[in-house]
């Protein structure tokens, strides 16, 4: 496609997404580095946090995000830095169900161990637009249930839930950005770009958890990275699993993708076997350009031999040896 053509879907999609936002670049940014700097004030007299962490938060000479192909970059914005503090209070909160996957290794060692039976299927649930879908009320929500739940956060940090889901807010609202010299402002959703925007990894746990517990024949296997799945299940309950999982929050909506043999899931390939077993194999998207550093340039001969060193490592841990 001609760089000019997609340039204009690029501009097609975000106007119709995005309003303009009437506020001119100064005020915006001012309006939200003030909001941030009161906030960081006021745990900062409360003595929740210390004066060095106070300067670490706050961003001198904040710009206006910018965005960069279809991500907006907040880096230098006016909330950058309670976005990225408040993201590593938040990540440890991820990963506690028995359905998430960490890396490719992790999903296909236990999963070439699967078995499947003749009435069952693999299958991809995937979500339209996680980001830009999720409602904030709903992720101030989550994200204040398992704050409130964690036993451990008094060890990571001594502000209390009720800061740090105020914080949350102000830069989960905090998405104005700039496009071809015009203002525009994402009034729903989760930013992409945002350090914070691992709060969508929240929003899927409660989502997957309420669906499986609350289907009467749920899926036998339910593997989840983001808003990617990689589902075994009975063949007829497909449609059935399908508009049920549509439903337990109306903005959150699921498409479904049958295996054709096959299915890929990261960066491996799950193939059925004659027998059922399941094989795996290191895959890449058909967009794959296949591009990896010239042997003939001029970087280091070291990290020419870490390129190679990586695929061979990551052939090996994805290509299965079970016997069919």
């Amino acid at each position: 496609m001609p760089p000019k053509c997609l340039e204009y879907i690029v501009i097609l999609c975000f106007e119709r997404r995005y309003p303009k936002q009437n506020n001119v670049e100064t005020n915006t940014t001012a309006y939200t580095t003030k909001d941030v700097n009161k906030f960081i004030n006021n745990v900062l007299e409360s003595s929740t946090i210390t004066k060095e962490a106070s300067f670490r938060l706050k961003i001198s000479d904040a710009t206006t995000p910018q965005l960069c192909g279809l991500i907006v970059s907040f880096t230098d914005s006016p909330a950058y830095g309670l976005d990225k503090e408040w993201s590593l209070l938040l990540k440890p909160l991820i990963g506690k169900p028995k359905h998430h996957v960490k890396n490719s290794s992790g999903f296909a060692s236990p999963v070439i161990h699967e078995l499947l039976q003749t009435d069952e299927i693999m299958v991809s649930f995937d979500v339209v637009s996680l980001f830009t879908q999720v409602p904030i009320h709903f992720e101030l929500n989550i994200a204040k249930q398992r704050l409130q739940s964690d036993s451990e956060l008094s060890l990571r940090t001594g502000l209390s839930t009720t800061d740090l889901i105020k914080g949350l807010e102000i830069f989960l609202n905090s998405t104005n950005f700039m496009f071809r010299g015009k203002h525009y402002k994402q009034v729903f959703g989760t930013a992409m770009g945002s350090p914070v925007s691992v709060v969508a990894n929240l929003v899927m746990e409660n989502i997957e958890t309420r669906a499986l517990e609350t289907f009467v024949d749920p899926p036998r296997l339910w593997k989840r990275c983001v808003d990617g799945t990689f589902v075994i299940m009975k063949r007829s309950k497909l449609s059935e699993f399908l508009t049920h999982v549509n439903t337990i929050e109306s903005s959150i909506q699921f498409t479904m993708e049958k295996e054709k043999g096959c299915q890929p899931f990261l960066d491996v390939l799950i193939k059925r076997s004659p027998s059922g077993h399941l094989l795996s194999a290191a895959c890449c998207k058909p967009t794959h350009s296949d591009r990896y550093l010239n042997f003939r340039s001029e970087h280091p001969i070291q990290h020419k031999q870490t390129v190679v060193n990586t695929l061979l490592e990551r052939a090996k841990k994805l290509l299965s040896t079970v016997q069919t």
